[in-house]
């Protein structure tokens, strides 16, 4: 495959992933970022580098920046990568008659994003969703949250990531996060034990091209933020809740869901089949069962299929085909919807499901992509992140030559890692000095930027 193309937000592994797929192709990838020292900049796969305003500090001269970059690079298609996706998607008839895209509409892509609109989604769609109320309901009527099954986790409507997490195991707490956050700082939602799962989908007009599911195992921040170990899995529930979503939304592009599955599904989800409004003094009756210690993840290991998990983890691979990965049955609990490029793309496309290779295609306007059916499973590892999830959890541990002791036991063997590759090892080492300046910057009191909207898309 000839062309070129252009990928955003160079300075993250999602982009590094990208770029080594397109390249591994044939086709000339140009990485781009706002930031001096991105990590793909060092890539052997990047045919070329450029650099654009900062999305967030100035809208209108991003989209200026990256046309010129599309006029003087020569690029075929646009492949926008994180947040600035939605940017990218709200001027869409700017870059349309330029360039090459496969995208959703911007007020599509809010809906999913935003947590209250996606609530709506969901329940119209039969999706189920943990018991959820906004923060503003909790402070106009401080007595809803007698009437919860805890524990609570406040979050962000949009984004945040797992540092935006807190977690509530009493009444009390919840409503001293709610005032602490105002009425406009997010809600909360019932926080369940199972497996967290997350399914990933390619659409092309209403049209399901390709899609993968995975199983998270550690997270980094832990326990509430991205996956730094996954494994693949089979989990109808979940893969049959985003397409019910995105089937409604005639969707195209890229898309992203993470899921709650509890293994044995009774109880607690509100809105569609199983709909419950989360608000009444019985809501979440019933889930007590279901409800993890303050502290715990979604973790394979802590659940009834980790010792499996474990086994597999430690040779790499999963089950052959896709008929007989891992099964995880159960109701599936809608938790997010990333409709974009995800943290974990590089799972995928170590089994084989190679996202960007097919949306370079659609948006080149090819129609007929061929899809491996039944790929066989991997284990993948985010390495930077588990090496700082180790850390962390080093610093935090009580025993700590215990931990370091158990850490060894699990020993885990990986197909691929997201952000290394002895072959092109430059960009992790790119990445690693960027986040010792940064650390010595925020030990310093010194500022740090952050490419991310301040604020919600509307």
């Amino acid at each position: 495959m000839m062309g070129r193309a252009l990928v955003t937000s160079a300075r993250t592994r999602v982009a590094y992933n990208i770029c080594k797929s397109l390249a591994r192709r044939g086709v000339e990838v140009v990485v781009a970022d706002a930031r001096p020292h991105a990590m793909s900049f060092a890539s052997r796969h990047a045919a070329g580098t450029a650099r654009y305003t900062s999305p967030f500090e100035d809208e209108a001269a991003f989209v200026d920046d990256l046309l010129r970059i599309i006029d003087r690079e020569r690029i075929d298609v646009l492949v926008p990568v994180l947040e600035e996706t939605y940017m990218v998607a709200r001027h869409h008839a700017r870059f349309a008659p330029h360039v090459g895209l496969c995208l959703a509409g911007y007020h599509d892509m809010v809906r999913l994003h935003d947590k209250a609109s996606l609530r709506g989604l969901a329940a119209d769609c039969g999706v189920p969703m943990p018991q959820t109320v906004s923060l503003a309901a909790l402070l106009a009527s401080p007595g809803i949250a007698d009437g919860l099954a805890y524990p609570q986790l406040v979050k962000p409507r949009q984004g945040g990531g797992g540092w935006a997490v807190e977690e509530a195991a009493t009444p009390a707490r919840l409503l001293d996060i709610a005032r602490q956050r105002g009425a406009d700082g997010g809600l909360a939602q019932q926080k369940l034990a199972g497996h967290m799962v997350c399914v990933a989908m390619l659409y092309d007009a209403g049209r399901l091209v390709a899609s993968d599911t995975y199983r998270v195992l550690e997270t980094y921040p832990h326990p509430y933020g991205q996956g730094t170990l996954r494994d693949s899995v089979a989990c109808p529930g979940a893969e049959a809740g985003l397409r019910a979503l995105l089937d409604a939304l005639h969707w195209t592009g890229v898309c992203e869901a993470d899921f709650i599955v509890v293994p044995d599904g009774t109880g607690g989800a509100e809105g569609g089949a199983h709909g419950e409004d989360g608000r009444g003094k019985d809501a979440g009756r019933g889930l007590a069962d279901h409800v993890a210690q303050p502290g715990h993840s979604a973790r394979a290991d802590q659940t009834v299929e980790g010792g499996q998990a474990r086994q597999e983890a430690q040779t790499g691979q999963s089950s052959g085909a896709s008929a007989h990965l891992p099964r995880l049955d159960g109701a599936a609990y809608l938790i997010d919807v990333n409709p974009r490029f995800w943290g974990s793309l590089a799972h995928s496309v170590a089994r084989g499901v190679d996202f960007p290779h097919y949306y370079y295609r659609l948006a080149m306007g090819e129609r007929d992509v061929a899809v491996p059916q039944a790929p066989p499973g991997v284990v993948t590892r985010w390495l930077g992140g588990d090496i700082m999830r180790v850390g962390a959890q080093f610093i935090a541990a009580r025993d700590r030559l215990g931990y370091i002791s158990g850490a060894l036991r699990q020993r885990r063997r990986v197909a691929a890692y997201d952000d290394f590759d002895l072959a092109d090892p430059l960009p992790m080492l790119a990445w690693s000095a960027g986040q010792a300046v940064r650390a010595v910057r925020k030990a310093l009191g010194m500022t740090t930027t952050s490419e991310a909207l301040s604020g919600v898309w509307e």
